[in-house]
C-alpha cells in the first residue's frame, strides 16, 4: 500500500473479516469484498452514511482517497461492523 492508513485500513478489514461468513478480503490497489449479494451491503453502508459502491454479482470494492486518515477508520469499520451484524 502506498499510505500508512489503507496499510491500517486493510489489517482490520481482514480481521473483521474473519468473523463474517459473509465476507472475504483481498487487496491489491483497492480492497475488495466478495459477498452474497453486492446490493445489500453497500446498501445497509448508506443508510449508515458511508458511501460504497458495488462492482460485479457478489463484489464490493474500496478504494481510500489518498486523503483518507487514520482517523477515518474507526468510524468506517463501525459501520460494517454494524451493517454486518444487521445483515447476518
Amino acid at each position: 500500500f502506498r499510505t500508512k492508513p489503507a496499510s491500517l485500513l486493510y489489517g482490520v478489514y481482514s480481521v473483521l473479516c474473519s468473523k463474517s461468513p459473509m465476507c472475504s478480503v483481498r487487496a491489491h490497489i483497492y480492497i475488495a469484498f466478495d459477498t452474497p449479494d453486492s446490493t445489500t451491503l453497500p446498501k445497509k453502508m448508506r443508510e449508515l452514511g458511508i458511501n460504497i459502491g458495488s462492482c460485479g454479482v457478489q463484489t464490493v470494492r474500496l478504494r481510500p482517497m489518498m486523503i483518507f486518515e487514520e482517523a477515518y477508520i474507526a468510524p468506517l469499520l463501525a459501520a460494517f461492523d454494524s451493517a454486518f451484524s444487521q445483515l447476518a
